[in-house]
């Protein structure tokens, strides 16, 4: 079997470094893992810097020819004497160069990009992007999506998640809850247990999205503006926010007030018994479960460079409710989706990677009322036109996101350094 050099944030306790910088890596590592052991025996190292093909004493087996990085630019580095090859997600439209107004050389992206020898890009947006900037060794290879670990008809999966305590999501950003001590009391129970969740699987109106409260990509919100508004008119409809945050040091008093108010500094106040939340860490198999108690997949982007909830939700047979801009682009339609209407315009928005750039750029970003009238289009679904987009959905993921597919075009772009 063929050997592969492979570097970048390991999986291990993953759950101390979710909503860390660059922690989608970890998880884009694991799934691309998959298929590339299909055809690759693997050796793992932390530090490229610190390896050489040439050296004696390398764990590196003898005939490894290929080191493959899952990194952000700034954080590649190459290993001597080997091919090097870079797995990476972009999702505006420019990249920092030359111009970049930086004095550290590793956040100029096409510096550090040119020095790969191929580069994989999870999106054919990325790959357009990059080629663009006079990058002509990419070739998109994305994460592949396996397969449920449950399925949805499955009793288990309300079983898988009876542990996991939900809050209703209440704030004001007007008041200082930490220096005045003021008490937020969100009512908080266990998901089996709450009649709100349980009736919404029932009549199939239950919404999920995760996501990192400080990725302003995601139009958090938007996304809570527009769902509450909803929540109102639909008293069955109930959204799910899973965040993705290192939940060892939280009550849930203490991260809305910690990770929702300061990063939302503008005027916003929510009061919702039908938009709740959790962030504990959940397994494969829980993650599963989640996905197959969820009818539709709620999601707002700015922009994504692959979003593997998003599919994987797909995967499950979840409805998207989703703008459809940058990597999204390869695998959203009407088809299979409930689409959210978005307007383009200048950046603005602190906080988005774009901004680093020192290139204007532009975004496409859904309103509240955007977000709203999706909601509506989706709730007055047919069982028909929902079993439809639900089947297509899965369809979709299958034919372009499978283990197998990916590993043959794994093999065939490295077979081709």
């Amino acid at each position: 079997m063929k050997q592969l050099l492979v570097s970048g944030e390991s999986f291990s306790k993953i759950d101390k470094k979710l909503g860390s910088s660059n922690y989608s890596y970890a998880f884009a590592r694991q799934k691309m893992l998959r298929s590339i052991a299909i055809n690759f025996k693997i050796t793992f190292i932390q530090d490229p810097c610190f390896f050489n093909s040439n050296q004696s004493f390398s764990i590196v087996p003898d005939n490894t020819e290929i080191h493959v990085a899952f990194s952000s630019s700034s954080e590649f580095r190459l290993v001597k004497g080997m091919k090097n090859v870079i797995a990476f997600a972009w999702e505006f439209d420019v990249i920092s160069d030359e111009d970049l107004y930086a004095l550290n050389p590793f956040d100029n992206m096409k510096r550090m990009l040119t020095l790969a020898d191929q580069i994989w890009a999870t999106s054919n947006y990325t790959k357009t992007i990059l080629e663009k900037c006079g990058l002509d060794n990419v070739v998109l290879i994305p994460a592949p999506i396996e397969a449920p670990k449950l399925n949805r008809e499955s009793e288990k999966n309300i079983t898988q998640l009876s542990k996991i305590v939900v809050s209703e999501l209440k704030l004001n950003t007007w008041f200082d809850y930490r220096t005045y001590k003021l008490p937020i009391s969100l009512n908080s129970t266990f998901f089996a247990e709450n009649d709100k969740i349980l009736n919404a699987i029932e009549k199939n109106s239950l919404y999920l999205t995760i996501l990192n409260p400080h990725d302003k990509r995601k139009n958090l919100i938007n996304l809570i503006a527009g769902f509450e508004a909803f929540s109102k008119e639909n008293s069955n409809a109930v959204l799910m926010i899973k965040f993705v945050i290192s939940s060892s040091s939280f009550n849930h008093e203490d991260f809305v007030i910690d990770n929702i108010l300061p990063v939302y500094p503008d005027y916003f106040s929510v009061k919702s018994k039908s938009i709740l939340f959790f962030f504990d860490y959940l397994d494969e198999t829980q993650m599963s479960a989640l996905y197959n108690v969820s009818t539709f997949y709620l999601c707002a982007s700015i922009s994504e460079g692959q979003n593997l909830p998003l599919l994987e939700s797909m995967i499950h047979g979840c409805i998207p409710v989703t703008t459809a801009g940058t990597a999204m682009k390869d695998y959203i339609n009407g088809d299979n989706s409930v689409l959210i209407n978005v307007r383009r315009r200048k950046s603005l928005i602190r906080g988005l990677a774009g901004n680093m750039t020192s290139h204007e750029h532009f975004i496409e970003q859904a309103r509240a009322s955007d977000i709203f009238f999706a909601l509506q289009h989706s709730i007055k679904l047919s069982t028909e036109q929902r079993s439809k987009k639900s089947s297509s959905a899965v369809e979709t993921v299958h034919e372009r996101y499978d283990v197998d597919k990916i590993a043959i075009d794994i093999d065939s772009s490295l077979s081709s350094l």
